[in-house]
């Protein structure tokens, strides 16, 4: 069932220097490192077969959302281990991955999104930060990336994330707000993300939608424009993540039931029969 010769947190460290020297993020690093700490801590010789992992993966956390995020962890460790030959085969090929149940991404609606733009309570460099957010689609950390003026155009910006440099479109409003702003008085991602949820707090918007990634998937599913362009400016590495923050066009779909529902024409009557 354990390999007597190969133990996990000898393979983890392998497994580690080399994402580090692909050249992945010290943040995704250290995130891999926890994570597989919590597995090797499970088991301190490497299990070379299916059942202990998926016993592992049954109970690593409450949600499925959890287990799928280690499954996809524990599949690119095996398959890192297999083809440096220190296992000879790969018990994730066994495991089927877990199921994934949709679920509405959270995001403001129109006028959320504008009350909390416009709430006269924001310091001003808080409001320049929620606009390049929500005008972006920036992740947090992108925005706070943002950190001199020569990094800001007319009508785009750039900024440096987890698929490294890119330029992104940006209103020229908003860049002279930012332009205006900057230093950003914030150090860390916690504390900016602290002065994002304060900022909802101010607008009424609390639970998990008070957050700064809240404004990047309202920037989604607000777009309007060409869904094939949010690839680049979301700065995804594959098109898979439209699915995940816009399974499908949710404003075209209102405006086509409107014109096309089963019930058009008799909603009216029976609206009109009820004031009888």
């Amino acid at each position: 069932m354990f390999s007597r010769r190969v133990w996990t947190r000898d393979s983890m460290a392998v497994f580690l220097t080399a994402k580090a020297a692909k050249g992945l993020s010290p943040r995704t690093i250290e995130t891999y490192s926890y994570r597989l700490g919590i597995f090797a801590r499970r088991f301190p010789k490497l299990p070379v077969c299916p059942e202990p992992i998926e016993g592992f993966l049954a109970n690593v956390g409450p949600t499925q959302e959890t287990r799928e995020t280690y499954y996809r962890l524990l599949r690119n460790f095996y398959r890192f281990l297999r083809r440096r030959r220190l296992i000879h085969s790969n018990p994730l090929d066994q495991i089927e991955p877990p199921i994934l149940q949709p679920k509405v991404a959270r995001s403001l609606k129109p006028e959320q999104l504008r009350l909390l733009l416009t709430n006269p309570d924001h310091p001003a460099q808080v409001r320049a930060f929620l606009y390049l957010l929500a005008d972006t689609g920036l992740r947090l950390s992108e925005a706070l990336a943002i950190d001199r003026v020569e990094k800001l155009g007319l009508d785009t910006v750039v900024t440096t994330g987890k698929t490294g440099e890119r330029e992104v479109p940006v209103s020229p409003s908003v860049a002279g707000m930012v332009a205006d702003a900057l230093p950003w008085p914030w150090s860390s991602r916690d504390a900016a993300g602290l002065a994002v949820r304060k900022a909802f707090r101010r607008a009424g918007i609390v639970g998990k939608r008070a957050s700064a990634h809240t404004l990047r998937h309202t920037f989604v599913r607000l777009w309007e424009g060409d869904e094939s362009l949010l690839v680049g400016i979301l700065g995804w590495t594959t098109p898979r993540m439209l699915k995940v923050y816009r399974p499908y066009d949710l404003a075209r779909a209102i405006r086509q039931h409107l014109l096309h529902s089963p019930i058009r024409g008799l909603d009216t009557k029976a609206r009109q029969l009820s004031l009888l």
